[in-house]
């Protein structure tokens, strides 16, 4: 067994991993380590503290009382966080963006499935738990009060908050949950994890839709797709193919945050001196609503060409 398939056995079973110095730490459900399992993990030792090492290589070292400050802010038990991470240079400005307040948050994304019954839309919730459980960027919640630099904390385990919402007579599932996952209206509180929100409603006929809410800050669509892709094996009963997942600080390590970014940034945009806000439009939130769609069809020869 390699042990990029290891830690994706790990992960099934539920089981995480963290060094102290030269030891190996393992946290397990009961009964999740067998014989067979103990003997690779064994084996492999050496790779996986050196995978450990890489993961944890980029967390911001806190104190006890530092962990404890911002866990009580977080409103959560400081045992309950994994790692402290520094934000990455594009999530400073997410950061910057949503703090700034409004009635909504530009970065806000939200998307709409269906579903053919309930039972159907209960193994969704399920598996988009465990590939939550899967991704560290994902269990991610942001405290930046009384810091010298905000930071986001992992949570080691999170669970998709879900509203159940009633769909009167005469309105339709779809229109009802759109409006309770307006971008324009909603905000999400960055310092609760995980930062996605689910509405469900009844359609009426036996089905269900979900209205997916969620922050730009921990989720892309590029990131979204994994998100889905991944649900899918979940339910197609394929997870144990599935790639052992890349911690945050892999993707953005120390090496990558900050210095690397300036240096391209201001060779890209240095003498820009003005504000290049597409046609003057600063206010993304307050000129939302003031946004009209146009559609235009091309004649087919034309599209063609």
């Amino acid at each position: 067994m390699t042990t990029t398939e290891l830690l994706a056995d790990l992960d099934l079973r539920g089981i995480k991993l963290r060094c102290d110095g030269d030891e190996l730490v393992i946290d397990a459900p009961n009964a999740a380590i067998d014989d067979a399992l103990l003997q690779h993990l064994r084996a492999l030792k050496p790779a996986l503290l050196d995978w450990c090492r890489r993961r944890d290589g980029g967390a911001r070292k806190v104190s006890a009382a530092e962990r404890a400050t911002i866990a009580a802010r977080l409103g959560v038990d400081a045992a309950s966080i994994d790692a402290i991470y520094p934000l990455s240079p594009l999530q400073e400005g997410l950061l910057l963006e949503h703090r700034l307040g409004g009635a909504g948050d530009p970065y806000l994304v939200r998307m709409q499935l269906a579903f053919a019954s309930r039972s159907v839309l209960d193994r969704f919730l399920v598996a988009f738990d465990a590939v939550l459980g899967r991704h560290d960027a994902l269990r991610s919640a942001f405290d930046w009060e009384s810091l010298d630099e905000p930071v986001q904390a992992v949570l080691d385990q999170v669970r998709l908050p879900v509203v159940e919402h009633a769909v009167a007579p005469g309105e339709n599932a779809a229109d009802v949950l759109r409006a309770q996952a307006d971008p324009h209206t909603r905000r999400l509180d960055l310092r609760r994890a995980p930062l996605f929100e689910a509405s469900i409603a009844a359609t009426g006929d036996g089905g269900w839709r979900l209205a997916l809410l969620f922050h730009h800050i921990v989720c892309d669509h590029l990131s979204l797709d994994v998100v889905v892709a991944e649900v899918g094996a979940y339910l197609a009963g394929t997870r144990a193919r599935l790639a052992a997942p890349v911690s945050f600080v892999r993707v953005h390590g120390p090496a990558q945050i900050g210095a690397a970014q300036e240096r391209h940034f201001t060779a890209l945009l240095g003498d820009v001196d003005a504000p290049a806000a597409p046609f003057g439009i600063s206010q993304i939130g307050a000129a939302a609503g003031e946004i009209a769609v146009v559609r235009f069809g091309l004649e087919a020869t034309l599209s063609a060409a």
